[in-house]
Parts: structure tokens; sequence; C-alpha cells
């Protein structure tokens, strides 16, 4: 199974749909389950406590498998790229894969640590839902193209 785990806060309608549709979209090609976590509610004066809280709740989540944290210094891939890590990664045995995306503050080192791959999914800064929206549709786009489904175009 994969999961997306996140630091939620408010949630916007258009996040919401998008949401919905790779939640049910994702899971015919492969198990799919995405996990938000709320947002600690220390102010942006204490981004280090923070980033600490909810690096801390999203690792009390985590399960026993790959590990990949999206973090603007990780490896970057284009799609076909991305599809082949992910199919390398289910295929060698990897059934069990937890994307992580932190919140604005991003991610503590001890769970940067713990991380097997850091991936990038853009040199722009994102906001936490654009993250997951990209995210979502990425993995949906590589299982489409492991599966051999007429939706990438190369």
């Amino acid at each position: 199974m994969i999961r997306l785990l996140s630091i939620d806060s408010n949630q916007e309608k258009w996040f919401s749909e998008a949401c919905t549709l790779y939640e049910n979209k994702i899971p015919p090609l492969y198990p799919f389950e995405r996990l938000g976590i709320k947002s600690s509610p220390r102010s942006r004066q204490k981004a280090l406590q923070k980033v600490d809280a909810e690096s801390e709740a999203l690792s009390g989540k985590l399960r026993d498998g790959l590990l990949v944290i999206c973090d603007e210094k990780g490896k970057s891939y284009d799609s076909l790229g991305f599809s082949q890590f992910l199919v390398n990664n289910i295929e060698s045995g990897s059934r069990k894969i937890d994307f992580v995306i932190g919140g604005a503050f991003g991610l503590n080192n001890d769970l940067k640590n713990r991380a097997h791959h850091m991936i990038c999914l853009s040199p722009f800064v994102l906001n936490h839902m654009v993250a997951q929206v990209v995210l979502m549709e990425q993995i949906y786009r590589g299982l489409s193209i492991w599966k051999g489904l007429p939706y990438h175009n190369s």
C-alpha cells in the first residue's frame, strides 16, 4: 500500500475535491491511502517547536516499510523517472511505501534522517495542499505508466 502522510490545516474546497478524485483513481491501480495529521497549533514565532511537534506526530503514524520524504533538497524526477522509481520499489518488495509532506516549516532532521529517499516535487516552494495534489497526480501517472494505461503522453 502507498500512503501519503501530510500535515493538514484549513482545507479549501478545490483541495478536498482533488483529494477525492485521486483517492478514487489510484486504488484500482494500487492500494492507496491519504492520511492528514492536524497541524500543530503553535504560532509562527515558535517554528522549531512546531516542526518538532508535527514531525513527531507524523513519525508516530509511519509503518515499517519504505519512507520517502518530499523536500526541496531531494532528488528530482521527471514523470517517467518517478514511475520507474515507484515501480522498482513496489516490485522489489517494498509493499508499504509512505510518502511524507511536512507542514509550512518542513520536517525536523530526525525524521529526514529516517528517510530511505528524499524527492523534490518542484524547485518552487509549494504549499502543502498543492504539494499533495502534485504528488497524488504523479503517483497516479506513475502507476498508469506501469499498467500501460493511456494517461501519460511521452
